[in-house]
């Protein structure tokens, strides 16, 4: 997760490319996801940024794994928000709940809105 070379974000993202992503499955999330790739980017294109940009972001951070979690354990979910940056601002009870897609991208638009509507907080970029 914290080498993003081989992600090309460059290129355009096409409505429904994002159903050949490979997702763990829903068992394998456990019960409080069960979420698909359709349901992922649904919920990420429901927000008040530009859809496309978001999408990019997301599977540049994570591969749009909800589950995801950083080597070294700093940065968690679908947005990888950094915990030694939002845990506090965020407060324990939401932070408990990163990793659940419907907080996990809640907390990034909270986190883009305060960037200034920008991608600056994330070490991955849309072109």
């Amino acid at each position: 997760l914290d080498d993003h070379r081989d992600v090309n974000i460059d290129r355009p993202v096409e409505a429904g490319v994002l159903d050949a992503v490979p997702l763990p499955s829903a068992p394998d999330l456990g019960p409080a996801f069960g979420v698909t790739a359709a349901d992922i980017e649904a919920l990420i294109c429901a927000q008040s940024w530009d859809c496309v940009a978001a999408l990019r972001v997301a599977f540049c951070e994570s591969r749009l794994d909800p589950a995801a979690v950083s080597p070294d354990g700093e940065n968690h979910g679908l947005f990888q928000v950094h915990e030694a940056v939002w845990r506090s601002y965020f407060g324990e009870e939401r932070w408990a709940a990163v990793l659940a897609p419907v907080v996990n991208i809640a907390m990034a638009v909270e986190i883009y809105e305060r960037g200034g509507r920008t991608w600056g907080p994330w070490s991955c970029k849309p072109r």
